[in-house]
């Protein structure tokens, strides 16, 4: 006999119902390697603390071999998982709030993002249909050049697109027309890259003409989604005659003999470094000079000497690993036994061999080729928490394999850089304190200096607090000076200097501090109308509210001042004036707004 709770049942089906109807079905559309924040809204009753909100976001896959997957789950005040590449601004959540922010967003973003909310005893669901596009780069030579009466072909290559669809068309420029070209025209089927894009060639044979076609201008024309206009290339036409001069043809046989015999030295040379097995030509990682955190960086490998067909290119990300922890943080990777590189040790100070874990990356490597080498391009969006990360191209070729590494070195510049004061106006015979503060920088290495009107660096007193660090891995820190205020330092310039290795040349930024007795006095704006054409209806209170004053980079405050008002028809042609005050103003200062722009429309 089966016994059946209808309490539990009850919730059960008044919990659907309630995510089916609190959720949202939005859609959003986003270029590779361009961030994207997904909103995620809700409603927060009012004295709700952030640990009473749970967060759960989950990523299902358009492509078929893609399971659904945890990017990001926040309950009981703690992020308890976190993917990287993903990020969620918890302090937006009592706002109503709890954003996505995708990092470098790949193709293999595309698919649905489902929020989940529970604010007790709520629960909202919110789902996000995200298309993720990579604009295609299309490649076709400037000019071509056939003899009369013989046949070229010209070819379209269109490579790292996303997704599949692609439309191509030949064209021929006729004056301001283009015309059509559908005669031997062969577009190929699109090949897929390892990065899940695509790749795709065009042909078009053209026999030519001296009279006909010399001169005439061919155009490759794309459309794809991730542009929102057709995008074309174009190859000019030059026809020649067959030479017919005896010279000419002398000259020709001699140059095509000497041709021929460098195609028969190349040949044999080609077969004496095969014969003798010369191992090919592999570089060191080439990676960008400085590398930010949050953006795009490309690492390279370029492979020479060898027979494309022939090589296999994988790229790895290098995790230390304990063989004996089983759960390790960033999930369940392959595990191997290397070899070690030149250099480094193969077991560890206890004797026990060295276990690396290798997470592929291959599928996002791109590889161009040439008549002379290849170029392995692995795309990185990194972040802090990838500085110091060891990332290995593995090239095999005709059953050897060599290995090359490099570790990345990640930076972020800070986000705030400002010096302020306090007293925020310096007095006479009082001390002075000046604070320089730096935030949201890596890594922590970081040097303040102060330097005075002279060019003379401060030595004391000067007091540094940090660098601290941020959940994110982020650090700041603030330095202090004292100054004791004289007539004598009325308009003199003191100087905070910051280095950090995030910093282009030399290394260094300065902020300025010039001592001001009076102070600034303020600038006024006029005066905004919102909307411009306000409606006349039945008076009610005016309010008036001013915002907090805040600190812009430069030291100096700003504020605003609004006045809310419902219009009346006795109030057409009513003049309101602002009035602001300030010790650096020597008198009032005003600004005056006319209300004579009105729509009449009186309401109830």
């Amino acid at each position: 006999m089966i016994f059946i709770n209808y309490n539990h049942v009850l919730v059960f089906i008044s919990l659907f119902i309630h995510l089916q109807l609190s959720g949202a079905v939005g859609k959003n559309h986003c270029l590779t390697g361009e961030p994207i924040t997904l909103d995620c809204h809700f409603k927060v009753p009012s004295g709700t603390r952030r640990e009473n909100v749970s967060v759960l976001w989950q990523f299902e896959g358009s492509r078929a071999q893609l399971n659904k997957s945890t990017l990001f789950e926040f309950k009981a005040g703690n992020i308890t998982q976190h993917s990287l590449g993903y990020d969620v601004n918890v302090n937006e959540l009592l706002k109503g709030n709890a954003p996505l922010h995708l990092v470098c967003p790949a193709v293999t973003d595309e698919g649905r993002f489902s929020c989940v909310i529970l604010v007790k005893p709520e629960n909202y669901a919110t789902t996000v249909t995200l298309h993720v596009s990579a604009r295609p780069t299309l490649s076709l030579t400037e000019h071509a050049t056939v003899l009369n009466g013989q046949k070229t072909t010209l070819s379209c290559e269109i490579t790292g697109f996303y997704p599949e669809h692609l439309e191509i068309q030949w064209l021929r420029q006729l004056g301001h027309k283009n015309e059509p070209v559908e005669v031997d025209v062969c577009t190929e089927s699109p090949m897929p890259n390892p990065d899940h894009t695509y790749s795709q060639k065009s042909h078009m044979t053209i026999q030519g003409n001296k009279t006909e076609n010399h001169g005439a201008v061919y155009i490759c024309q794309i459309k794809h989604r991730s542009f929102n206009t057709p995008q074309s290339k174009t190859v000019r036409l030059s026809v020649v005659e067959t030479p017919q001069n005896p010279v000419v043809l002398i000259a020709v046989t001699v140059v095509s003999s000497l041709v021929l015999v460098s195609l028969i030295l190349g040949a044999a040379v080609i077969g004496y470094l095969y014969l003798h097995k010369v191992p090919p030509s592999i570089s060191d990682i080439n990676t960008p000079s400085v590398i930010y955190a949050n953006t795009r960086a490309d690492i390279k490998c370029t492979i020479s000497r060898v027979n494309p067909k022939y090589v296999n290119v994988q790229w790895y990300m290098v995790l230390p690993h304990d063989p004996g922890n089983h759960d390790p943080p960033w999930g369940a990777l392959n595990t191997v036994s290397l070899e070690p590189l030149e250099g480094q040790a193969l077991f560890s100070e206890s004797g026990e061999r060295k276990t690396l874990s290798l997470e592929d990356l291959t599928e996002h490597l791109r590889l161009h080729s040439d008549d002379t080498r290849l170029v392995s391009v692995l795309s990185l969006c990194p972040t802090v928490s990838d500085d110091g990360g060891r990332y290995r191209c593995m090239v095999t070729y005709k059953g050897q394999t060599y290995t090359r590494e490099t570790t990345l070195s990640v930076k972020t510049q800070p986000s705030f850089l400002q010096i302020s004061s306090a007293p925020q106006i310096p007095v006479l015979g009082q001390q002075l304190v000046l604070c320089c503060r730096m935030e949201r920088f890596y890594p922590a290495q970081v040097q303040l200096e102060w330097w005075g009107p002279g060019g003379e660096r401060l030595l004391g007193p000067v007091v540094q607090y940090g660098p601290f660090s941020d959940y994110q891995g982020l650090h700041s820190v603030w330095s202090t000076t004292e100054l004791t205020i004289t007539t004598m330092e009325e308009g003199l310039v003191y100087t905070c200097r910051a280095y950090h290795s995030s910093f282009p040349e030399p290394g260094y930024q300065d902020l300025p501090y010039r001592v001001n007795l009076k102070g600034t006095p303020p600038t006024l704006k006029f005066i905004k109308c919102d909307p411009a054409r306000p409606q006349e209806r039945r008076a009610r209170a005016h309010r008036l509210f001013t915002s907090p004053s805040s600190l812009n980079p430069s030291g100096l405050f700003c504020q605003w001042a609004f006045l809310r008002l419902v219009p009346t028809p006795q109030d057409l042609g009513a003049v309101y004036l602002c009035q602001v005050r300030h010790s650096a103003l020597e008198q009032p200062e005003e600004r005056s707004y006319t209300l004579s722009n009105m729509t009449l429309e009186q309401l109830e």
